[in-house]
């Protein structure tokens, strides 16, 4: 446990993301509590760019009634 994790038990501490994470340099002095908390949830990561990119020019393909092109592109239609 940190400093900081002394008012833990009276729910008085704030919970250190750094140590949450694995990297918190100030260790045992470190100001922020270093005891789990239940019901703290991360913030989901974000898709990676090429991903976001993919799905954007598949809805864009699907608005503009060329649901086709897109499966086309995928390989799961053929050239009539």
């Amino acid at each position: 446990p940190s400093v900081g994790s002394a008012e833990h038990g009276f729910g008085m501490c704030k919970p250190c993301v750094f140590f949450a994470h694995g990297f918190c340099v100030d260790g045992a002095q470190c100001l922020h509590c270093h005891v789990p908390h239940e019901g703290l949830k991360w913030k989901k990561s974000r898709p990676p760019k090429f991903i976001r990119l993919a799905l954007r020019s598949r809805a864009d393909a699907l608005a503009a009634g060329r649901p086709h092109a897109e499966l086309r592109r995928l390989g799961r239609v053929t050239a009539a």
